[in-house]
């Protein structure tokens, strides 16, 4: 499988969003313990409910985004661009960080709210 590059990737939410330098997602299923008597000492599971959440951070460029603001979202993994993750995301951790020699940075964590839509390819 080919390798694709990061440097072409972006954060859209619904524009972009200047100065975001990263970005990660977790995109899980619950999972639920059923086993019961009749299973014996092999355990069994089920699938429940499906959670995606992430963080992005970068440079400040313009007004931070607040915590509890809800965006619609597109991650892009590429400059391809059926290579992206898409849903609607709430802000939940806002951080910032500046140092005499550096930049003025913040990160984000956010939780997905919904369907997230995920790159075919």
């Amino acid at each position: 499988m080919a390798r694709v590059a990061g440097y072409g990737g972006d954060l859209l939410a619904p524009g972009v969003i200047a100065g975001i330098r990263a970005w990660s997602m977790d995109d899980t299923v619950e999972v639920h313990d059923s086993s019961g008597f009749d299973t014996g000492q092999d355990k069994t599971f089920l699938a429940g409910q499906m959670t995606w959440s992430g963080s992005f951070s970068g440079f400040k460029d313009g007004a931070p985004l607040a915590k509890g603001t809800e965006l619609a979202a597109q991650f892009k993994e590429s400059a391809v661009a059926a290579q992206k993750w898409t849903g609607t995301i709430i802000i939940t951790t806002v951080g910032s960080a500046t140092a005499v020699d550096g930049i003025v940075a913040y990160d984000y964590t956010f939780t997905g709210t919904g369907a997230l839509t995920a790159p075919s390819g």
